[in-house]
């Protein structure tokens, strides 16, 4: 084998249990266990242990962080270097090269680390673990925990979103942007209802579906990917003065916080913010209406009943839905125009 063909590596691509490497000087490889296979000549090339450790050696050090040239090298550089998952899981990992190549804010130091060393487990849920929590990413040991069947995958992918963008400063995010944002993320890239959350956190994603409209949706990406408050506190101090910016946000994550640990919201609170957030647009739009954010708009309003789960559901059949992508550039593509669906949804019907 001819080492001077790989000393440039042009691209890695995962293909089931195998690894196709692609050189500038147009060599084709794939590798997998037993075997080295050249493309071209559909010879299989065998190789000894020692070979295959120096390949793999090689290509670890021609492929380091430093020469990664996009978002997807970055994905697939650093499962391929993870010794703790399954073939499966690092597909379901490589489906998320979209997110990281829509945003240019996510720190890819951070993410390879994160992703190098990952490990996934599915257990049972201790005495510590609530029944309404079905997943988690721990980023002091960097494991992600699965409690239930998640046959479509969606709470793994929510939770490896989480460990893409976890950096030394997420912890400070709000729950509610934190928790939003992420599965806002899955919604649209991953599921066949992107304009309707049918597993968790309806009222986060109304919330920063308000504060995409309100500053836009690269700043609260921003804001997210670097877990840096002030860039989203600075955007809307362009429309309100910085006091009564930082105690909006103030309000928004007592709001959340109320809802998460007593089932809704102060009425006062509740009043506060439309009052707050009505006065952003007007003084924004003047007299032009968002219809994205009325539609969310009364939609969290449900936070101060009784029970806003059950509300938010028939909030959604009675109503429809709007619309409108944030995030994700292909879901933008596909979507020529932003409207209300004002047919009634049947997404929930079957659980009523």
């Amino acid at each position: 084998m001819n080492k001077e063909n790989f000393k440039t590596i042009r691209n890695i691509i995962l293909t089931g249990a195998a690894v196709t490497i692609i050189t500038n000087s147009g060599i084709k490889m794939v590798l997998n266990r037993d075997y080295v296979h050249n493309i071209y000549n559909s010879k299989n090339l065998k190789v000894s242990e020692l070979e295959k450790e120096e390949l793999f050696k090689m290509l670890e050090e021609e492929s380091g962080l430093e020469n990664l040239n996009d978002e997807r090298d970055l994905i697939l550089t650093a499962v391929i270097d993870n010794p703790n998952l399954t073939e499966e899981e690092k597909q379901i990992i490589y489906k998320l090269v979209d997110i990281i190549e829509d945003n240019p804010y996510i720190n890819k130091k951070t993410a390879y680390a994160n992703l190098k060393n990952l490990d996934i487990q599915h257990v049972d849920r201790d005495e510590n673990v609530s029944d309404d929590i079905n997943g988690e990413y721990l980023p002091i040991s960097n494991e992600i925990n699965i409690y239930a069947e998640d046959d479509d995958h969606s709470v793994l992918i929510h939770e490896i979103i989480h460990c893409i963008f976890t950096n030394s400063h997420s912890y400070v995010l709000p729950r509610y942007l934190s928790e939003g944002t992420t599965e806002l993320l899955v919604d649209e890239y991953f599921t066949d209802t992107p304009f309707v959350e049918e597993n968790c956190y309806p009222y986060e994603i109304a919330m920063v579906k308000i504060l995409c409209e309100m500053v836009g949706p690269d700043i609260v990406l921003e804001t997210y990917s670097t877990g840096d408050m002030s860039i989203l506190c600075n955007k809307l101090t362009e429309v309100m003065d910085e006091d009564s910016a930082k105690s909006y946000l103030d309000l928004l994550n007592k709001m959340f916080e109320d809802y998460n640990s007593e089932g809704k919201v102060v009425f006062e609170d509740m009043s506060t913010f439309l009052a707050t957030t009505n006065d952003y647009f007007k003084a924004k739009n003047g007299d032009v209406r968002n219809e994205a954010y009325e539609y969310n708009k009364e939609l969290l309003i449900n936070l101060k009943n009784k029970y806003p789960t059950n509300d938010y559901i028939y909030y959604v059949i009675e109503n429809g839905y709007y619309k409108k992508p944030y995030f994700s550039t292909k879901l933008k593509q596909d979507t020529k125009k932003y409207y209300l669906e004002k047919e009634k949804s049947s997404v929930f019907e079957n659980i009523l």
